[in-house]
C-alpha cells in the first residue's frame, strides 16, 4: 500500500509537467464535450468505476475513457454535468444510475 502510494504520488508529479496536463480545464470542458459526441460510450459493462476492466471493454468505453487517463481529466469530466446528461441504457442500470447522479439538475437524454 504505501509502494503504491509513493508510485501515485511520482506519475501525478510527472504528469504535472507534460504540456497537456497544463491546459486550463474550460478547455479541457471543451475537448470532452466535443469528444462527447464524436465517440458516445457504447459498453462499459466490465470496467469497473474504479478502472479496472479488460483492455477489449476499454476499446468501446467511447469518451468515458478520458476519465481514466488521469486524477485531473477524470476531476474535470466527473464534475462536468454535461457530458453525463446523454445516457444510452444500454449501459446497464448501474451505469445508467452513474451518468444520471453525475449529470445533476441538466436534463437527461435517454438513447
Amino acid at each position: 500500500e504505501v509502494m503504491n502510494r509513493a508510485l501515485l504520488g511520482l506519475r501525478q508529479q510527472h504528469n504535472a509537467h507534460i504540456p497537456i496536463a497544463r491546459l486550463p480545464n474550460e478547455i479541457l470542458r471543451k475537448i470532452f464535450s466535443f469528444v462527447s459526441k464524436v465517440d458516445p460510450a457504447m459498453d462499459l459493462r466490465g470496467r469497473g468505476r474504479s478502472g479496472d476492466g479488460d483492455k477489449e471493454t476499454k476499446s468501446h468505453a467511447g469518451w468515458v475513457a478520458v476519465t481514466y487517463v488521469c486524477q485531473g481529466w477524470r476531476d474535470v469530466a466527473v464534475n462536468q454535468p454535461s457530458l453525463w446528461a446523454d445516457i444510452p441504457l444500454a449501459l446497464g442500470p448501474e451505469w445508467v444510475k452513474t451518468f444520471a447522479a453525475r449529470a445533476q439538475d441538466v436534463s437527461l437524454y435517454l438513447e
